[in-house]
């Protein structure tokens, strides 16, 4: 029965810590809908912070790096957006530009930074 509890806790916990990174983008994806509107570009934007929490952590430490990634993903929202509205461009094609763009600049930037295109390990930001 213990060992049930612990389970039962240990997936519990295991879930909420899975769900932290993807909770505000599911908000905002609540927030876009509500308005009528569907941001297509929510992966990109997720990319674009991650990436950028971690250059920028790496550095600066985790502070500036949260800082940094809330930044970074509002201009490159406001980007899309002020593209779409002013441009005319639709919006749906804008959001898979930007799903598309992110992970080829993060690619290229992390061959950059870290000397590799994949995974890269930081201890100092754990």
């Amino acid at each position: 029965m213990n060992n049930m509890i612990r389970f039962v806790s240990d997936a519990l916990f295991d879930a909420f810590a899975f769900m932290a990174p993807l909770a505000p983008a599911a908000i905002g994806a609540l927030a876009t809908e509500y308005v009528g509107s569907l941001n297509i570009a929510l992966e990109g934007l997720i990319l674009a912070g991650a990436f950028t929490y971690v250059a920028t952590g790496f550095a600066f430490g985790p502070v500036a790096g949260v800082l940094v990634a809330l930044g970074a993903t509002a201009l490159l929202a406001f980007g899309a957006d002020l593209f779409s509205r002013k441009a005319q461009a639709d919006s749906f094609v804008v959001g898979l530009g930007v799903n598309m763009m992110v992970p080829a600049l993060a690619s290229i930037l992390s061959l950059y930074l870290f000397g590799t295109k994949g995974v890269v390990v930081l201890p100092e930001i754990q």
